[in-house]
């Protein structure tokens, strides 16, 4: 609150009087919740300056984001130096990312007396994209019915207990986002394929449990108790191979210089339908990576091998492909 009244104060007149001034007041205090959660977890938000997400059908629209109104907003906090920004693009192949921006250290200060975030998401619990991820109409049956009564009961629960975890050592312990959807990719246009590609769970919101990195999962606390990570390695590949009846006790992946790009390789070959989508797949996950600034141990020995076959993608998957045979 005291934030979002200094933050207020501060902006022009023509949107402090001007217009549906209480919608702007109810956009400013979600968007200064979202910043807060982002600085606390020391990540950006990714947000679209393109007009067309703010139509009813889509993301925005959907929650009710007026698209003047938000811009107006983002500008305004730009140029008074309440927020920093990073605008996206989009190529004509249609890859690109989208505008992240994050509070500047001035905004921030302000959220320093927050001490915990009860963070709560609306929204579809059931989700379908389309092949360029674009979300489609669901179908409304038993079976989509089915998976959001289940997903409400999970995140009903999840919901009741206080999971937290640090952003790094010096930090505080911060509530985390825990409600789950289910995404669908690659809908189909026969009603009987659409909910066949995909399913996975994702979590909603920016620094997710699902998104931390390794060394912050070893600090996630439910209602104040400690936690472990069971990892099952090889899992993919050791259950294809128990579809046929095959237990398979070697690393799927080989224990060599090139394991992490043989992991990556396998992954997708097992998510795409030929081995030129393989290649891609691999292509974009790795040309995203470059773009990170700060990389794990794992990321760079993941660079340092697909800079060695950049060229010979297709060997590196002929070579798995005839490794694994049976699956």
């Amino acid at each position: 609150l005291h934030a979002f009244e200094v933050v207020w104060d501060s902006l022009p007149a023509t949107i402090t009087t001007q217009g549906k001034v209480h919608r702007k007041k109810d956009f400013l205090k979600r968007l200064l919740c979202n910043l807060a959660v982002s600085t606390r977890l020391g990540r950006p938000i990714h947000i679209s300056r393109d007009r067309d997400k703010y139509t009813q059908h889509h993301r925005y629209g959907k929650i009710y984001l007026d698209y003047t109104r938000t811009i107006e907003m983002l500008d305004a906090l730009m140029s008074l130096g309440w927020m920093h920004q990073k605008l996206g693009f989009k190529a004509s192949t249609g890859q690109g990312w989208m505008t992240r921006i994050w509070s500047s250290p001035k905004l921030a200060a302000l959220f320093n007396r927050i001490s915990v975030y009860d963070i709560k998401y609306d929204g579809d619990l059931v989700i379908l994209r389309d092949k360029t991820k674009v979300p489609v109409p669901i179908i409304r049956n038993k079976t989509t019915m089915s998976m959001e009564r289940d997903l409400k009961r999970f995140n009903d629960v999840m919901s009741s207990h206080d999971i937290q975890a640090k952003v790094d050592a010096k930090s505080p312990y911060t509530r985390l986002p825990v409600s789950l959807t289910r995404i669908f990719s690659r809908g189909e246009t026969s009603e009987g394929k659409r909910l066949q590609l995909g399913g996975r769970f994702y979590c909603r919101g920016a620094g997710s449990y699902q998104s931390l990195p390794q060394t912050q999962r070893n600090e996630i606390t439910i209602d104040g108790e400690g936690t472990a990570e069971l990892d099952y390695s090889g899992l993919h590949i050791r259950l294809l191979y128990a579809r046929e009846g095959i237990q398979y006790d070697d690393d799927p992946y080989f224990d060599d210089n090139d394991r992490a790009l043989s992991k990556l390789m396998m992954l997708a070959a097992i998510n795409s339908t030929s081995d030129d989508d393989t290649i891609k797949a691999v292509r974009w996950e790795l040309v995203q990576l470059q773009r990170k600034c700060v990389l794990t141990d794992h990321e760079r020995q993941l660079l340092s091998s697909y800079h060695r076959h950049a060229n010979d993608l297709q060997s590196v998957l002929k070579r798995l492909k005839n490794e694994h045979k049976p699956i």
